[in-house]
Order: structure tokens, then C-alpha cells, then sequence
């Protein structure tokens, strides 16, 4: 209600979790003895799917549970809390779905809601006290791989740019440690945590805050049009683009930390379909907060987005342009392997520089892209139009890595195979 969470109403709910917990218990055992061999066989099917659903409906219990026993000290009970927030854009693709180009930092007291920061990746990149000699120490993989990007010089310090770059990874358990050790040395203050947001998320919050109003635009912007206009169309005229994003942000935190928000059955319906594309990712630097993170399958790792799948492909922007929203993907499987499709639809003229242009002198409209092919198999045969690729071969986040930098005109496409050992 008005920016704040009912603490006490919400410790309310462990003992009738623990009850309907009890219940659910009590029912499966039920279910289990009543199985037997002597049974007809649609009443076996019968009681295997209600076994089946008590399963699945006992994990989402304890799910809750857990999220009501930790919600006080997430909301600030114990002491207060910061949590800094990341919206990011695959219009430049990362690792971590795409760049991050502007920030909040959120700080949470008894329930309370407040934003206290907010500012572009430029700000970060010029902050703190001596940003010559910011310095990120670890996790030793994202140094090894990452670190030539300009996040870790010679010397051991940052280069001038670090948080354009930092979510190059796919992996928020590797990025999250690396924000929060950047931040306090970026002007920032230490951190509980780390929220991804991607401009569907941001559409999402929107259906609470309502539409949004920014000078230098004619109109407002709805859940329903705010993606678009954040991934597309704010490119087409490029005066002012940075401060309507910037604006469009941070009104809709700050109406957001104000309003009331619906009942939490409407939270998860809006919010749930965004987890399995990353829309919304969370870090804790609270190890038990991180396992109810990772429980919800909403922890942004890289065993989390590969779920059953034997392999997944990261992109990363090497352009600096705005145009990976136009690269399309689509796979397939073979009788041998897998195939992927990736095709070019952007235009060669017609669209700003910013989109279409790039800095490594290609023609207009193509883009250059780092891709990472992660496995759970070793790779036996990878190609590119049919013929071998050569590929950087690593191993991160105990996945079989495989890296490659193509080319790709306006209008063009390249096929992707690869067999697994």
C-alpha cells in the first residue's frame, strides 16, 4: 500500500503455510498407500496424476513458504536494504540479455520503498572517488574471460568504461558479485543485491504505474506500447533519445515505489511468463535469499537458462550500434544435430546511424556479433553456411563454451549446425 509492504500481515501467512504444508503432506501419503498392483488400470491413471499434481503443487508451496519466512528481512525488517536495479536492452546485445543503459538503486526500510539513485551507465562509468583506479578482483572466470573488455587492464584496474561491458556474460551469479564490488567504487553504496529488468519487465511494472508521460514526446506510453518504443522506435529520431529513456525509467520506479499494488496472484500471473525469458533476473548476496532466487528459476544463471536443454547461444554486441533487435534466430533440429538460422532484416539505409552504423568500419546495416555457443556435450562438428568455424573453446560455469565473431550484411543470414559428442 502507498510504496510500503505490510511486514506483520505478511508474517501472518507462515502458519497457515505450514498448516496447508501439513495437508498436502498428509494427502500424498494417502495417495501413495492407496496404490497397488490390484487396482484397474484407469484408476491407476487416475491416481498417478493426482500424485503427479500434488508433487508439483507441493514444490510451488514450498516455494511460498519460504518466500514469506524471507520476506521481512528482504523488505528491510532486520536492517535497511539496497538493491540495485539494471535495465537492460537487447537493441545492444549481452551476455546478459542486452546493454544496460540506465540504473536504480532501491533502499528498503521496514517495508518501506524508497529510490534513492538513478542515473545512466555513463554516470557509473565517471563515478566514484577515483575512477582511475576502480579494480574488480573476482570471480576468477569472468576475469579470464571477460576482463580483456575493458574490465580489467594490465594493471589490474578497470578500464573508463566498465559498466558498458559488465553484462557481457550470461551469468547473473558471475555479474551480480562483479556490480556489487563496481558500484561502491562507481559513486554508489554497498549492495544486498541485484535486479535485471529488461523492457518487457518494464512494460509489466507499467500495468500498475499506469501509462507514462515524457517531454519531447506526443504521446504517452502504455504497457502495451513502451517495449517498442524502447527497443525500436525511440532510434528513429535520435534527438533527445537518451533523456526519454532516461525519463521513461525512472518514472515508472518512482510511480511504481508509490502505488498500490495488486494481490499477489496478479504479481505472479504478470511477472511469472517473464522468467523463463530473463525479462526479470535476481541476485542476492543473502545465501538463502540466493537459493529462493534460484528455486524460482529466476537466479539468471546459466544452468537455470539452459534448463533440459543440451545447449543454449549467448550474443554479444561488437558494433556498437543498436541493431541485434533486427537479427532474428530460429532452430531446428536434424537428423544429425541442430541447425540454426540467423538473418539480418535490418535495412542498409534508411535508419540512424546509431542503429544501422557501426564503429568497426562495415558497410551500413551489418552487424558484428560475438556469439557463445554453451553445451552440456563437447561440440564434434560446428559449422557456418557448411563450412568449419573456427571457434574459441572454453569452459564457464562448468558448460563447454564455444565462441566465434560473425559478420552479417543487411537482408543476409547464416546457418549454425553442430553435432554433440
Amino acid at each position: 500500500e502507498a510504496g510500503s509492504f505490510d511486514l506483520d500481515a505478511i508474517r501472518e501467512l507462515g502458519e497457515p503455510f505450514e498448516d496447508l504444508a501439513a495437508a498436502v503432506a498428509t494427502l500424498q501419503r494417502r495417495v501413495n498407500d492407496a496404490e497397488s498392483a490390484w487396482l484397474i488400470g484407469p484408476l491407476q491413471h487416475r491416481l498417478a496424476s493426482v500424485e503427479q499434481e500434488l508433487t508439483q503443487q507441493s514444490r510451488l508451496l514450498a516455494n511460498a513458504s519460504t518466500t514469506v519466512r524471507l520476506a521481512p528481512a528482504l523488505l528491510g525488517a532486520d536492517a535497511p536494504r539496497r538493491y540495485f536495479v539494471a535495465f537492460v536492452t537487447p537493441a545492444e546485445a549481452r551476455g546478459l540479455v542486452g546493454f544496460m543503459g540506465n540504473w536504480a538503486e532501491i533502499t528498503v526500510t521496514d517495508g518501506r520503498l524508497e529510490l534513492t539513485g538513478f542515473g545512466t551507465d555513463e554516470d557509473l562509468n565517471r563515478g566514484g572517488d577515483d575512477p582511475d583506479g576502480r579494480r574488480i578482483t573476482g570471480p576468477p572466470e569472468f576475469i579470464d574471460l571477460y576482463g580483456q573488455f575493458g574490465l580489467v587492464q594490465p594493471d589490474g584496474t578497470t578500464g573508463r568504461v566498465p559498466w558498458k561491458n559488465i553484462t557481457m556474460p550470461p551469468d547473473l551469479t558471475v555479474v551480480g558479485p562483479v556490480m556489487a564490488e563496481l558500484y561502491p567504487q562507481s559513486g554508489g553504496s554497498p549492495i544486498d543485491g541485484v535486479f535485471v529488468v529488461d523492457p518487457a519487465g518494464i512494460a509489466a511494472l507499467m500495468r500498475f504505474s499506469g501509462p507514462v508521460r515524457v517531454d519531447g514526446l506526443d504521446r504517452a506510453l502504455t504497457s502495451a506500447t513502451v517495449e517498442q518504443f524502447i527497443l525500436k522506435d525511440q532510434y528513429l529520431s535520435m534527438e533527445g533519445r537518451t533523456d526519454l529513456l532516461d525519463a521513461i525509467a525512472r518514472t515508472v520506479v518512482a510511480d511504481v515505489l508509490q502505488t498500490s499494488l495488486p494481490e499477489p496472484t496478479r504479481l505472479a500471473r504478470t511477472f511469472g511468463p517473464l522468467v523463463p525469458t530473463r525479462g526479470v533476473m535476481a541476485w542476492s548476496t543473502h545465501p538463502d535469499e540466493q537459493a529462493l532466487f534460484t528455486d524460482l528459476a529466476m537466479d539468471g544463471s546459466l544452468a537455470t537458462w539452459m534448463g533440459d536443454d543440451e545447449a543454449v547461444i549467448a550474443r554479444n554486441n561488437g558494433g556498437a550500434n543498436k541493431i541485434d533487435i533486427y537479427v532474428t534466430e530460429e532452430w531446428e533440429a536434424t537428423a544429425d544435430g541442430v541447425r540454426v538460422t540467423f538473418t539480418n532484416t535490418a535495412p542498409a539505409t534508411g535508419l540512424p546511424d546509431y542503429v544501422i552504423g557501426n564503429t568497426v568500419g562495415l558497410p551500413s546495416g551489418t552487424s558484428r556479433t560475438r556469439y557463445t555457443l554453451y553445451t552440456r556435450r563437447e561440440v564434434v562438428t560446428l559449422t557456418v553456411n557448411g563450412r568449419d568455424q573456427p571457434v574459441a573453446v572454453a569452459t564457464e560455469q562448468g558448460f563447454f563454451a564455444y565462441t566465434f565473431v560473425v559478420d552479417l550484411a543487411a537482408g543476409e543470414s547464416f546457418v549454425l549446425e553442430w553435432q554433440l559428442a
